[in-house]
């Protein structure tokens, strides 16, 4: 038997890997997806000290009953951080499973650099609050919030997908930053899941369930928000 027929017959799971920096949207779009994909966890990188530590909380979360998506609530900005998903998946979990690797990249087309996205990245956080999963305007002045955008911006390494780590991706959908596109996003996001892995999506949601999504999202509180996302 062929490397590619036993593949076939090992059981499925998804890993979704967002590319982006702070105030991009991930957390939002996560949480949309969170309640979209049936059987679906979303594992919080700030929820963790250690990166060793979030990476074993992700590989734990695929291996819990009725779970077959984990979605990382982390924005994997740099080259090493993505190769460090990939291996630790791989390493726990690559015999047993048929591990489908899916990237939500945010950045692909913008310049993160620009005075332009920082300026909206930090309204961005400054209006979301507590939502922000990494930082939040009400905990941090105004420079503060400016200074972690700029090192996230500084640190941040495009998705190059002809590298031999992000060849690694099954699918890599482009997206767009900031608040303004959520709904374009998930509508992306949607199509090319139910395309790609119709197991993963059976069907379509339409524009008004996604503008719920969406504004459930902005209306409720944070800890409701967030309640099924550790």
């Amino acid at each position: 038997m062929t490397d590619k027929e036993l593949s076939k017959e090992k059981p499925v799971k998804y890993v979704i890997i967002p590319v982006s920096t702070v105030g991009c949207g991930k957390t939002e779009i996560n949480i949309c997806l969170n309640k979209l994909l049936p059987g679906s966890k979303i594992v919080k990188n700030s929820d963790y000290s250690h990166s060793s530590s979030f990476y074993s909380a992700c590989v734990h979360a695929l291996l819990l009953d009725g779970i077959n998506v984990v979605i990382l609530n982390k924005n994997n900005h740099r080259s090493f951080h993505r190769s460090q998903v990939l291996s630790a998946f791989q390493k726990a979990l690559g015999d047993n499973y048929d591990i489908k690797y899916i990237c939500l990249d945010y950045l692909s087309d913008t310049d993160q650099t620009s005075s332009n996205f920082k300026d909206i990245a930090k309204s961005s956080i400054s209006r979301r609050s507590g939502k922000e999963g990494n930082i939040s305007g009400n905990e941090y002045s105004d420079a503060k919030v400016a200074s972690i955008i700029d090192h996230f911006t500084k640190d941040f390494q495009k998705l190059d997908i002809s590298s031999e780590t992000n060849e690694s991706f099954d699918l890599v959908l482009k997206l767009k930053p900031f608040e303004p596109e959520y709904h374009n996003n998930l509508k992306k996001i949607s199509k090319e899941l139910n395309e790609t892995y119709p197991d993963l999506l059976p069907s379509i949601p339409d524009d008004k369930k996604l503008e719920e999504l969406l504004k459930d999202i902005f209306t409720n509180t944070n800890k409701e928000d967030q309640k099924n996302t550790k």
